[in-house]
């Protein structure tokens, strides 16, 4: 019997998917697990592609299924492709990244061995678009703060159980970015207990278009709807909500950083709106530092913030 399954959503990858297939086909162990693969409305030949890998010999031994999912958006793709799972445990991968060599063999192995966790997690290695590299973090300490802080819950560094999935909802389709910091928030609200595998274990390879795009200001709408729907599941549980106002102040600043400026003012002045002047203080500090350089700024606003229990 299968374990894992391993979902991923791709949009017009016909000239790199193979990269990411055959790095999971020459993982240890992969012909345990299922991959599902969600062709997400490519205009290109990616179909056709995945088709032919399929049907290639590196796949011979894997159990592939390959979906098409017509509604727009990663969340779309990625629910398409876990309603078609029916193993314990699932994980999550982007169609531009690689495993690193024994990670599917050590999910597995920590998966069958160790029983009482519902996450598995591990630390990646983030190419950056002027070819510098940093490490993401898989953080057990404070796994909320950390995540609402750095986004370690991103999607590429975690399997999960399939009934704790589907029991926080799967991916919200009525967001379009940062759509696995919002499920991350979701994930951690039920104190799931978790597990760090040592290493690197993914590169994130940097793409110059992905799924959801990459500058704020063209579509604030999607940022900040990502920003109000995690304020409302903090609230609701009654934790601080301070680090989404410090996400909005650095959003703000980003807008500001890409030459829109009125977008910028506008969500700047309803963050800081109605709040005392010490954290309208703050908040600005934040959104200047942001705006002259976010190296240092998520690091600044963690020494001037009080930890989230």
């Amino acid at each position: 019997m299968k374990s894992l399954s391993i979902v991923i959503p791709i949009y017009n990858r016909a000239e790199i998917v193979c990269r990411t297939l055959n790095s999971i086909a020459a993982q240890e162990c992969i012909e345990k697990c299922k991959i599902i693969l969600v062709d997400n409305n490519s205009t290109d030949n990616t179909i056709d592609v995945l088709s032919q890998w399929k049907d290639s010999p590196a796949a011979a031994h894997l159990d592939v299924t390959i979906l098409s999912e017509h509604k727009p958006g990663a969340a779309a793709a990625r629910n398409c492709g876990f309603n078609a799972v029916d193993t314990p445990w699932v994980m999550f991968f982007d169609s531009d990244d690689e495993m690193l060599p024994s990670l599917i063999a050590d999910i597995l192995d920590t998966i069958n061995t160790k029983s009482d966790f519902d996450i598995v997690g591990w630390e990646i290695d983030i190419e950056k678009s002027d070819g510098s590299h940093s490490v993401g973090r898989f953080v057990l300490n404070k796994p909320l703060e950390n995540h609402l802080r750095h986004s370690s819950l991103s999607t590429q560094r975690y399997a999960i159980r399939t009934k704790l999935l589907r029991k926080v909802g799967a991916w919200n389709e009525s967001i379009f970015a940062w759509i696995d910091y919002e499920l991350g928030v979701r994930i951690l609200l039920t104190r799931p207990k978790m597990h760090l595998l040592d290493g690197l274990r993914v590169a994130i390879n940097f793409t110059e278009t992905s799924i959801t795009g990459r500058k704020f200001s063209t579509k604030p709408e999607t940022f900040e709807n990502a920003l109000d729907t995690c304020e409302n599941h903090l609230r609701e549980a009654g934790i601080s909500t301070n680090w989404i106002d410090i996400r909005r102040a650095m959003l703000a600043a980003n807008y500001a950083r890409e030459q829109a400026p009125a977008q910028a003012s506008r969500l700047l002045s309803a963050t800081i709106k109605g709040k005392p002047f010490g954290k309208r203080l703050f908040l600005r500090l934040i959104y200047l530092k942001q705006r002259l350089t976010p190296r240092g700024t998520t690091l600044l606003a963690s020494l001037l913030t009080p930890s989230i229990d």
